[in-house]
């Protein structure tokens, strides 16, 4: 099956002792780790969605599903949420990635920052859990990689940083380019 003209099936690819389903799962593990985030490997079955990663943060850990997209609209989103519905993990944030870290979005006014990919933020309202879905920005601070969502929680999820504002610090593209070519060129050698 194809979307947006990409093949869906994928190179199972070795690393870390990890079979990976697919090279791009495995790119993203090592970016991961070039990140210096914590995480493991298809952490559990739900109905109908294994999710390929959860990082694991300092307050909350984020689901994370990756696919071969470029744009969020390919995403099965509610596919996504109903296989939350009535589990332990109901209230979980999901961290959609897609071929490579998304470069340039545009923030407010004049702000461009580089960012992960989308994120869905699980809120309560009247009982009822509802998703803010939005672009999930990068951060770094002190020497340390993490992620926010543009318009939900301004906080970390990999510190639990948080600076009263939704601007920690945002990283320049090209730190961010590097690493994931470094995460590429890793991974091209561990089919």
């Amino acid at each position: 099956m194809q979307k947006a003209g990409i093949p869906t099936y994928g190179i199972p690819t070795i690393y870390k002792n990890y079979k990976f389903r697919s090279r791009l799962e495995a790119k993203w593990a090592m970016f991961f780790d070039l990140l210096g985030w914590k995480y493991e490997y298809e952490p559990c079955d739900l109905k109908g969605w294994i999710p390929d990663f959860v990082l694991i943060g300092a307050k909350t850990n984020t689901l994370v599903e990756i696919k071969p997209f470029t744009k969020y609209e390919d995403f099965d989103v509610d596919k996504l949420k109903q296989s939350l519905i009535k589990t332990e993990l109901e209230s979980s944030e999901i961290l959609l990635l897609g071929l490579r870290p998304l470069i340039e979005l545009i923030i407010g006014e004049d702000i461009i920052a580089p960012h992960l990919g989308w994120i869905l933020e699980p809120w309560t309202y009247d009982g009822n859990i509802k998703y803010i879905d939005s672009a999930c920005v990068f951060n770094y601070y002190d020497k340390k990689w993490g992620f926010w969502s543009q318009y939900g929680s301004w906080v970390d999820r990999i510190t639990g940083l948080h600076d009263g504002d939704h601007l920690l610090e945002i990283p320049n593209h090209d730190a961010i380019q590097s690493l994931w070519a470094r995460a590429v060129n890793l991974s091209q050698w561990n089919a």
